[in-house]
């Protein structure tokens, strides 16, 4: 099956930080490697948590799977993970994939409360 290049797709969720929006619609191309997820949290006040979710298929269809998940939090005056701030905010993200995630779907993005700002993924199709 024929790939198409490798590109970038970048999407503005700031009118629904939390809502279900189609990312990539995978065609006749059969199916999408997805090589990156970069996103910004919607808010992330001390007490909150955001969440990104990116789902091979439609994440209300009970056959959807989530692809990759990613959190982070603020930390100030306390430990996340192995890193230890005082006084200063900061955020901890976990990384991208190492290789790639394979969906046979089309690929959704879901913000989890306070929701996401925007995400960008990189892909490809086919192959």
């Amino acid at each position: 099956m024929q790939s198409t290049d490798v590109v970038s797709k970048y999407q503005n969720m700031h009118s629904s930080p939390t809502g279900d929006i189609k990312l990539v619609d995978i065609g006749d191309f059969g199916s999408c490697r997805i090589f990156s997820v970069v996103w910004c949290p919607f808010s992330l006040d001390e007490d909150e948590h955001p969440r990104v979710q990116i789902w091979s298929g439609d994440p209300s269809d009970g056959s959807s799977s989530i692809l990759y998940e990613d959190g982070t939090a603020r930390g100030g005056e306390s430990n996340i993970g192995s890193i230890t701030q005082a006084g200063q905010p900061f955020m901890d993200f976990s990384p991208s994939p190492a290789n790639y995630f394979l969906s046979e779907k089309d690929v959704w993005v879901r913000g989890v409360s306070p929701g996401v700002r925007n995400v960008t993924v990189t892909y490809q199709l086919g192959g």
